[in-house]
C-alpha cells in the first residue's frame, strides 16, 4: 500500500487551470521532488494534499484513507506537516516556543486538570519542551537562539524553525516548499546534509518526504523521483539521471529552441 496517493487531481480557479489530472504515487521513506517553472502548479499540489485548498476533481488518499476534503487540521494531526515559501512563525513567541506549540494537540490534560492537578501540566509542558529542543538540535539550530524572537535571527535559521516545527508533528509525510528559497550557496549545502540527516532520524518512522525546490542541485542530490510541471500538466517523471536529459523538460526550461 502506498503511504500517499494523489489520483488524478484537477484545481481550477475561474477559468484558469493550475493542476491538470496530477496523479503521484509516494511509497514509505521516500524522497520525491516536483520542479517546475514559475506558477507549474507545485505550491498548488501542496495545498490540496495539505488541505488548504480544495480539489476541483480527483482524490487524494494517506494510508488508504481519502483525506480529499479534510480539514488542514485532521490532515496534519493524521500525520502530514509542511512548511511554507513564505515564513509563517509567530513573531510574538520565542523560538523554541514556535516550535513547542505544534505539540499541543498531544497535551493530555483538560481545563479542569489544569486548574487543579499543576503536576500533570509541569510534567507535559516539560516533555513537550525537550520535544521542541530536539527538533531545533536536529535542523542545527544553536542553542543561544532558543529564546530569542524569530525575527532576531538570520533568515537561514529562520526556515530552520520553520523545518524544526514541521518535524514537531512527528509527520509520515513532509512537504517542503521551497526550503531553501534565499539561502546563500553554503546555507544550501547545510540544508542538503540536514534534510539526509532527518531522512535518516526518521527512517524508523517510515517518513517520506515530497520536495517542491527552484535549486536545481538540490532536487538533483536528494530525490530518487522526480515529478516535472509545466503550466499544471505532468510533462515528466522519473530518475534524476532522466529527467536531465528529457527533452520536453530541457524545453521548458530552455525554451524550445534549447
Amino acid at each position: 500500500m502506498n503511504l500517499l496517493e494523489v489520483r488524478n487531481v484537477s484545481k481550477h480557479f475561474g477559468g484558469i487551470i493550475a493542476v491538470d489530472n496530477f496523479s503521484m504515487k509516494v511509497k514509505e521513506n521516500q524522497l520525491i521532488g516536483i520542479i517546475g517553472p514559475n506558477g507549474a502548479g507545485k505550491t498548488t499540489i501542496f495545498n490540496l494534499i495539505s488541505g488548504i485548498s480544495k480539489t476541483t476533481s480527483g482524490k487524494i488518499f494517506f494510508k488508504g484513507k481519502e483525506i480529499t476534503f479534510l480539514k488542514p487540521s485532521q490532515i496534519s494531526k493524521l500525520g502530514i506537516a509542511r512548511t511554507f515559501q513564505n515564513l509563517r512563525l509567530f513573531r510574538g513567541l520565542d523560538v523554541i516556543s514556535n516550535v513547542e506549540i505544534a505539540y499541543t494537540y498531544r497535551m493530555r490534560y483538560n481545563f479542569f486538570q489544569a486548574l487543579f492537578w499543576p503536576p500533570i501540566v509541569l510534567s507535559e509542558n516539560k516533555k513537550f519542551r525537550n520535544l521542541a529542543k530536539e527538533s531545533l538540535n536536529l535542523v542545527k539550530v544553536p542553542t543561544n537562539y532558543y529564546y530569542e524572537k524569530p525575527t532576531n535571527l538570520p533568515y537561514g535559521l529562520q526556515k530552520r524553525v520553520d523545518l524544526a516545527r514541521a518535524l514537531s508533528l512527528l509527520p509520515q509525510v513532509l512537504l517542503l516548499d521551497e526550503p531553501a528559497a534565499g539561502l546563500n550557496p553554503y546555507e544550501v549545502i547545510e540544508l542538503i546534509d540536514i534534510i539526509r540527516l532527518i531522512q535518516k532520524e526518521y527512517q524508523k518512522q517510515n517518513l517520506s518526504i515530497i520536495l517542491v525546490e527552484h535549486r536545481m542541485e538540490m532536487i538533483m542530490e536528494l530525490c530518487e523521483e522526480i515529478y516535472v510541471l509545466d503550466f499544471g500538466e505532468t510533462i515528466a517523471k522519473g530518475s534524476p539521471e532522466y529527467i536531465q536529459s528529457n527533452e520536453n523538460v530541457l524545453s521548458a526550461y530552455l525554451g524550445e529552441e534549447y
